[in-house]
């Protein structure tokens, strides 16, 4: 008998077995991707809250950190920071004050376009989607017409945002997601 035939004939048996898993599996995916990417989301802006409360400046009153906590969310409490934990490493510390000074400057300078400049991120999103009606409006597209043109750093600070943003408007039922379409958004 030859060995390769029998080979052969063995791949050729399970060649549908796999291939059915493998359309399985891309479905589970297909299916779970957007869960597994809002969770990832909010557990960013939990860790961002948790270190930033540490670091909170005892001078803000509570109605000012409930305001900043809503709107800015955990980049705001960054730009606030005085000190960084002194339970890090002097090589941490050094490395986590010249991060956290770069992602204040790029906070610092984010303004929202004179449309918007009276809103919340919130409500400025939520206006966006209802000029735009209908249609499928991707993240980039909320960020260019709520902020204008940005330099790359102020770009990605005010993607984050506006990705938290609206993955949260989508579980508090101001805005609908568009299934299949990862970042795309629509109106009510």
């Amino acid at each position: 008998m030859n060995p390769n035939f029998s080979l052969e004939s063995s791949a050729e048996k399970i060649e549908p077995s796999l291939k059915a898993l493998q359309v399985h599996y891309k479905a589970i995916i297909e299916k779970y991707q957007p869960a597994l990417d809002h969770a990832h989301s909010q557990l960013t802006y939990i860790e961002g809250i948790l270190s930033g409360l540490a670091v909170v400046s005892t001078k803000l009153t509570p109605v000012t950190t409930q305001k900043k906590f809503q709107e800015e969310k955990p980049t705001v409490l960054k730009s606030e920071e005085k000190s960084v934990s002194p339970k890090l490493p002097k090589a941490s510390r050094k490395s986590a004050k010249v991060s956290n000074s770069s992602t204040s400057n790029s906070s610092k300078s984010l303004k929202f376009a004179p449309k918007y400049a009276d809103e919340t991120l919130t409500s400025a999103v939520e206006k966006i989607l209802g000029d735009r009606r209908g249609k499928e409006v991707g993240i980039k597209e909320v960020v260019s017409v709520l902020y204008g043109n940005l330099d790359s750093e102020q770009f990605k600070v005010a993607k984050d945002r506006v990705t938290k943003n609206l993955s949260k408007g989508k579980v508090d039922g101001l805005w609908n997601r568009i299934p299949d379409m990862s970042g795309y958004y629509t109106a009510k």
